[in-house]
């Protein structure tokens, strides 16, 4: 139900140190988070955010805190994520991955580019040679294609688990 048709502006902040900025970490921004209580009386916190660092993404989630030291804890838990994960670039953005064939067009193949960087996160123990790339090209493509549709994709392995996917993209029009 509707009280009053005017607009109003609510206003939420966080106090949270982590979340306004007060509490810096190593990474570049936190996101976004929440932090919540579940019961006064016990003081226990709960507290999720994701951050940033170098393309890098981490999120942290913590389930039962002490409501003071949740800025303090999931700090700790970030700087642990960036010295135990490290991330690989495996393609960089705009990379000739190979060529798509089109059926009904003006042309037969054109150029597939990666449309965005591609990572893989190894642990400091681990090696680059348990990393592999795969190029996989929609086979069943018909003109018309406009610029920037989706081709294929680039695919990263670690330890011969999929790990991600890299759109692959055309750059020029193909009519039919």
């Amino acid at each position: 139900a509707v009280l009053n048709k005017k607009p109003r502006k609510i206003k939420i902040e966080s106090t949270d140190p982590l979340l306004t900025g007060n509490e810096k970490t190593s990474y570049e921004f936190v996101k976004g988070g929440i932090l919540g209580l579940v019961d006064d009386k016990v003081n226990s916190a709960q507290f999720a955010a994701a951050a940033t660092k170098d393309d890098m993404e981490i999120v942290v989630v913590l389930m039962d805190s002490n409501k003071e030291n949740a800025a303090v804890e999931a700090k700790a838990l970030l700087e642990y994520g960036d010295l135990k994960a490290t991330k690989n670039t495996i393609v960089k953005k705009g990379k000739l991955s190979g060529h798509a064939r089109v059926k009904g067009g003006a042309v037969t193949r054109v150029p597939a580019y990666t449309e965005s960087k591609g990572f893989a996160y190894v642990p400091p123990e681990g090696s680059e040679s348990l990393i592999q790339t795969q190029v996989a090209m929609y086979d069943d493509l018909e003109a018309p294609l406009k610029k920037g549709d989706k081709v294929g994709e680039f695919r990263i392995y670690v330890a011969d688990e999929l790990k991600g996917t890299v759109d692959l993209i055309i750059k020029e029009d193909v009519p039919a």
